[in-house]
């Protein structure tokens, strides 16, 4: 099983989500929020399920129309982990873009928290190597 690793502005992305759903008034709240996690969680098993979206990530889509989100990750193979980058309402501002093949803007930080990331899952393993008799 793949771990998961939640870029720190996934709690940006539920909050603005989440004060969305609350302000207009949507039924079941926290059933909508259970299923994009419940959906984030199937990367476990199946890290290459979403679609391609160039530059290495890809996009895992979530329910559908106004339930609709879709999450933006990179699967790094090597160490068998999936990084959530992003997650968005696919009616959000910009959402044309990403339909179109465009890549999405990542913030600065996203793709250098990969990296330290992987950089502490690499030194983990090696450690736990260097442990063992």
């Amino acid at each position: 099983m793949s771990a998961i690793e939640l870029a720190p502005e996934i709690a940006e992305d539920f909050e603005r989500i989440l004060e969305h759903l609350v302000s207009n008034a949507a039924d079941n709240v926290a059933s909508r929020i259970q299923d994009i996690v419940r959906a984030i969680d199937v990367l476990e098993r199946n890290p290459l399920i979403g679609r391609p979206a160039g530059d290495g990530l890809r996009e895992l889509v979530i329910g559908r129309r106004s339930r609709g989100y879709v999450a933006l990750y990179r699967y790094v193979d090597e160490i068998d982990t999936v990084f959530v980058l992003a997650l968005r309402s696919q009616r959000e501002a910009g959402q044309a873009q990403a339909e179109a093949g465009v890549a999405w803007s990542l913030v600065a930080d996203s793709d250098t928290y990969v990296y330290q990331a992987f950089g502490r899952a690499r030194d983990s393993a090696q450690r736990l190597w260097s442990d063992q008799p």
